[in-house]
């Protein structure tokens, strides 16, 4: 019984993030809202992502956009490590999605939605 209680006077109520989730939600708003089907391309989104590196005060050389045609471009970073006797890590991610026709959905999938602290 105390659960229910509980989760109902959290409904609707702001939930409180830490700098770091906020900015991890406002990425993933704003990556949800460019279109990055495969007739659209990629590069919108990569710029996006090597605009918030650059502002994040890495160095220009470390921070690359490349692909194979001006549509289709990835974003390539390296955050450099305090040991540089170390082994690196590679992490790997995609830009692309499939098509989604918002008349399959109930909610429109190109648009960043927020309902009882989920997204």
């Amino acid at each position: 019984m105390g659960l229910v209680i509980l989760a109902t006077a959290m409904e609707g109520q702001e939930i409180s993030l830490e700098p770091h989730e906020e900015l991890a939600k406002e990425l993933l708003h704003e990556l949800i809202e460019i279109n990055t089907v495969d007739s659209a391309g990629t590069t919108a989104a990569a710029e996006a992502m090597a605009r918030h590196l650059l502002d994040a005060n890495f160095p220009a050389e470390d921070v690359n956009i490349v692909g194979p045609n001006e549509r289709k471009m990835n974003l390539v970073a390296r955050l450099r490590g305090r040991n540089t006797g170390r082994p690196s890590i590679l992490l790997l991610a995609h830009l692309d999605v499939v098509e989604a026709l918002p008349s399959d959905w109930n909610i429109d999938p190109w648009t960043f939605n927020e309902r009882d602290g989920y997204y």
